[in-house]
């Protein structure tokens, strides 16, 4: 890996720190449930961090939980803007 990829990893997870903590300020005020979606995000990334460096397993289980995690949000928050759509359209 060396580190240059060590960098790259280092890179990823300040990138999911940040966009945890855009997420979670962001939608505190409009949806409680992604907020604390954003709260996890950063939770998961010192995590992933001292896993990936420092763990002695080929693979990563916090890696899982980032996905999952990842798709929950994503599909939250469709589910957001789909409402808010249909709000500003006067369907609902």
């Amino acid at each position: 890996m060396g580190f240059p990829g060590m960098g790259l990893y280092l890179t990823f997870h300040v990138i999911t720190l940040l966009f945890g903590l855009k997420t979670a300020v962001s939608s505190r005020h409009i949806w409680p449930a992604v907020s604390d979606m954003g709260w996890t995000f950063m939770l998961l990334a010192p995590a992933l961090l001292v896993g990936g460096y420092f763990g002695i397993n080929p693979w990563n289980i916090y890696l899982m939980i980032m996905a999952a995690s990842a798709s929950a949000l994503w599909a939250a928050w469709n589910d957001y803007e789909r409402s808010a759509a249909d709000v500003q359209n006067g369907q609902r």
